[in-house]
């Protein structure tokens, strides 16, 4: 089948592909819940190549493909499956499915690019051979983050992480090529120091002595005086509050207090057969347990958002006093983008209300005796209702109890899929912070 199909001259499928047998088995194949326990990705990319070959190529199959391709063939594949996919969506965006008129299926798909491939190049190694295909893969991210602001797709912000974390990445790898031109020039450079120096040692000492310079002509200091006495005001404000701040909570004497007397105990020689010895063990151990207990407890009730709101009062208090900045500004976005990945779509209702309406659809129709459901009309409702749901994403509960049955069962957990599920822990918590922010606004007004 792979040899049927040229990837460099496909046709584009205008039609919907989602009544096709390959399509279906990749679509519950690379679901939220499935995707991670793929093992046969050879099977995939087969089924690729024939939806390929029978449709054509559209926007869901095409992001499928840079995954399965990613897995099978590294930065190379994903290059190769990435240039289709901004080439359909560049050249043909107008006749290739999704249609232009369904933003929300194109907003998906974009989503779960950036959910699933974008988040996997976060684990993949980049050596110097492959910084020539990683730096194309930036500038092909560049295009489809682009349509993620035109489809106006949460998953914008992410995208251009990804191009930063790419560009920081490759400059981080030099080149062999690279490597030796600098070692030229640093060759080059240490001669050319030997040789004045050689200059150097046959001029006389009276050449080159440098002349004095002028001293510089008293300046007013008025000015930068009431300037600073200023600014002195405005920065002491801020440290009493970061001090009244730290002594509510004294992280530091909380965490290396403790620590700092287990170190003690751990180092401390003991001979069983001395009894002054187990006597002093002892002592340390009534001294050392209360302590940690104590400990123990105030961080089992702390609230995993705390310092989260520490950053939100901190962020206010600086822009209180400084308005404007530029770290408030930066906390702020970074906050926005955490959160913004949440979403404010409920596909999770949407779906149950569906289910309730087809139930009532069927409970009529067997009331009635006449008007019956077609087959049709049941299989759209059913995978209207599922679509629903797949958008929505597995719940992060479900996600972690699915991790621990990998972990009981031992098998190997991807890198990703631990990175995802930080990602969507900490969405949550930044929208959270940012709502009883905006809460505890109100109440103050």
């Amino acid at each position: 089948m792979k040899a049927r199909v040229n990837l460099t001259a496909l046709k584009i499928n205008g039609h919907d592909p989602r009544f096709s047998k390959a399509f279906q088995y990749l679509s519950e194949s690379l679901s939220h819940k499935n995707v991670q326990k793929i093992s046969d990705w050879d099977a995939l990319e087969l089924l690729c190549y024939q939806q390929f070959h029978d449709y054509g190529y559209d926007l869901q199959t095409g992001v499928w493909f840079c995954l399965i391709n990613s897995h099978l063939k590294g930065w190379g594949g994903l290059l190769q499956s990435l240039e289709l996919l901004t080439g359909a969506w560049e050249n043909h965006s107008a006749r290739c499915w999704p249609p232009l008129g369904a933003v929300a299926l194109r907003q998906n798909i974009l989503e779960w690019f950036s959910q699933h491939v974008a988040t996997l190049m976060y684990t993949m190694p980049i050596t110097s051979s492959d910084i020539t295909v990683v730096q194309r893969i930036e500038c092909v991210l560049r295009l489809l983050s682009e349509q993620a602001k035109v489809l106006q797709a949460r998953c914008d912000s992410t995208l251009e992480n990804v191009r930063y974390f790419l560009q920081v990445r490759t400059h981080s790898v030099v080149a062999p090529s690279v490597r030796n031109s600098v070692a030229v020039r640093q060759r080059r450079a240490e001669e050319s120091v030997e040789n004045h120096a050689v200059i150097a040692e046959s001029v006389p000492f009276t050449a080159l002595t440098p002349t004095p310079a002028l001293a510089n002509p008293r300046r007013p200091y008025l000015r930068a005086a009431l300037l600073g006495g200023i600014v002195g005001v405005m920065v002491t404000s801020l440290t009493l509050w970061l001090v009244e701040w730290g002594s509510t909570y004294r992280w530091s004497d909380k965490i290396q207090m403790p620590i700092g007397l287990l170190q003690r105990s751990a180092s401390a020689p003991i001979d069983m057969d001395s009894r002054f010895d187990i006597q002093q063990a002892q002592e340390e151990r009534e001294k050392t347990v209360p302590v940690m207990r104590e400990q123990l407890l105030w961080l089992a009730t702390r609230s995993p958002e705390q310092w989260m709101m520490q950053g939100e009062r901190l962020s206010r208090r600086l822009e209180e006093i400084y308005p404007g900045n530029p770290a408030s500004a930066s906390w702020q976005q970074k906050m926005q983008e955490k959160a913004g990945s949440v979403g404010t779509s409920n596909h999770w209702k949407h779906g149950m209300v569906a289910l309730a309406q087809l139930e009532g659809r069927l409970q009529q129709s067997e009331k009635a005796h006449s008007q019956y459901l077609t087959i049709s009309e049941l299989k759209t409702a059913i995978y209207q209702i599922q679509q629903d749901f797949e958008q929505q994403g597995e719940p992060i509960g479900d996600q972690l109890n699915d991790l621990q049955q990998d972990i009981d069962n031992r098998q190997d957990i991807h890198p990703a899929a631990l990175y995802q599920i930080q990602e969507q822990i900490n969405a949550l918590l930044a929208k959270y912070t940012l709502l009883k922010t905006q809460s505890l606004k109100k109440g103050d007004e």
